[in-house]
């Protein structure tokens, strides 16, 4: 079954949002992967050296909910904080800036969008990613951006964090975070 493409439109933060309603973030985080030919989608929290799987959705594996954590200098993830705001990698073995990346064989494509913790510091990334190089659907990383905000907000329930004061987001560096900008396109 081939997914349909993906397309920046409100209906999919209803669709999101009732998905977490009914059935929790794995449930989001599957509507969400319904909307892209990629095999997995899922949710990355930072922990010090670590980036942390929180959630994971694999198409071929239903039954699978959690990915490997990964370090932080080995992670897709870093280069998505470090950018600020999102990334994506089209084919990892093509791109120039990742020939020393260890995730580059085992992870070909990649496109994700920082989530911020209520301080608005950066928290971890909600993505999509293959073992194959994939060309994302035109609208994918504007989804992945319209559904931050309700992905966030279910990521500090299930870890109990406490909103503060509603401020742009911080990127690991310090940069304000840029919602809806560009993202750091690789391997184009």
């Amino acid at each position: 079954m081939t997914p349909p493409t993906a397309f920046a439109e409100p209906g999919i933060v209803v669709e999101c949002q009732r998905a977490l309603e009914h059935g929790g973030l794995f449930a989001a985080l599957k509507a969400l992967n319904q909307t892209t030919p990629y095999r997995f989608t899922g949710i990355y929290r930072f922990e010090g050296r670590w980036v942390r799987s929180v959630w994971l959705v694999d198409r071929e594996r239903p039954d699978t909910h959690f990915g490997s954590d990964v370090l932080w200098d080995e992670s897709y993830c870093r280069l998505t904080a470090t950018n600020g705001a999102s990334c994506e990698i089209v084919n990892a073995l093509e791109d120039g800036r990742l020939l020393e990346h260890a995730a580059r064989q085992a992870v070909q494509s990649y496109v994700a969008v920082v989530l911020a913790s209520p301080d608005r510091s950066a928290l971890g990334t909600v993505c999509h990613y293959d073992v194959c190089p994939r060309d994302p659907p035109i609208g994918t990383l504007e989804v992945l951006q319209s559904v931050t905000p309700v992905i966030e907000r279910a990521v500090w329930n299930q870890l109990g964090l406490v909103p503060a004061s509603v401020s742009p987001p911080v990127g690991v560096d310090g940069a304000e975070v840029r919602r809806g900008l560009p993202a750091a396109r690789m391997g184009r």
